[in-house]
């Protein structure tokens, strides 16, 4: 039965109903970075997420690194496109 409640008795003999949860993002949290200096002023975020469904009071947080991505990675495949409409050279 997936996306329906399922009937689940706990190791106590509780009824509980599992679900499948539906996240929905409450807040985010900016770290600032202690020893970062202008070139890293940020390290990253915390997003909290609560599920939507109803009676639940499921809430989870996700940290997030900001990072340079790396030399050799791939470059967006936009870019090119954006370049030429704002006339920029590199």
């Amino acid at each position: 039965m997936p996306g329906k409640d399922k009937k689940v008795y706990t190791p106590d003999g509780e009824l509980v109903y599992e679900h499948d949860h539906h996240w929905v993002q409450v807040s985010v949290t900016i770290l600032p970075n202690p020893v970062g200096g202008p070139e890293r002023p940020i390290i990253g975020a915390t997003v909290l997420w609560r599920c939507s469904r109803r009676n639940c009071n499921g809430y989870r947080d996700t940290k997030y690194n900001f990072r340079r991505p790396r030399t050799n990675s791939t470059p967006n495949r936009f870019s090119a496109t954006v370049r030429s409409i704002v006339d920029l050279e590199l």
